[in-house]
């Protein structure tokens, strides 16, 4: 089982995680969430295999503030600024094409979010990069709210930062790759 530290005391044993390829549990403001490095074939990997995913679905990356998108997306769409200055720190995640720095998994878009959660912001910005994001839950399931549920209901997580209970529901994700929005998921913040 993995180890629980409160979030703050755990910052320093994440980016070590993170940095050796291992697969970190965090809070967001929406749900727990693994994180990992996303350059990192093995860790991306390991992410899958925790939560039965299958190959070919994405991730979505997390990023503190929206400078650290450079290079990550091409062809940011009007909207783009309308929304993420709306809703950004939060839960809205956007789907763009992905430019020539983008993870190789990502297939043509990324999936991008700056997160509500300011001890996340702070380890993505302390990591010096975007990192993997993806609810704390076998795929399908119910997204763990809490780290003990992330600990009782999942193998190979390497550490578990607790920040107290996170109240869904997940973000919810807008694809703009095509010119035209699209939901692809309805979560927190609604039409």
């Amino acid at each position: 089982m993995a180890r629980i530290v409160p979030f703050e005391r755990g910052i320093e044993e994440a980016l070590e995680v993170l940095g050796s390829g291992g697969v970190v549990a965090h809070p967001t403001e929406t749900v727990y969430g693994l994180g990992a490095d996303p350059w990192d074939p093995e860790a991306v990997e390991k992410v899958r295999r925790i939560k039965g995913r299958a190959e070919g679905k994405g991730f979505i990356l997390v990023v503190s503030e929206v400078g650290m998108l450079e290079g990550l997306v091409d062809e940011v769409p009007e909207a783009f600024q309308v929304l993420s200055e709306r809703f950004w720190p939060g839960p809205l995640t956007l789907v763009l094409k992905a430019g020539p720095k983008a993870p190789s998994w990502c297939e043509g878009t990324v999936a991008v979010r700056v997160p509500g959660h300011e001890g996340l912001r702070k380890l993505i910005a302390t990591f010096g990069r975007a990192i993997i994001s993806t609810s704390a839950n076998l795929s399908g399931g119910k997204p763990a709210e809490t780290a003990e549920e992330v600990a009782r209901n999942l193998e190979g997580v390497d550490l578990i930062l607790d920040g107290g209970r996170c109240s869904g529901p997940p973000s919810t994700i807008l694809d703009l790759s095509s010119g035209r929005p699209r939901i692809l998921r309805l979560g927190r913040i609604r039409p």
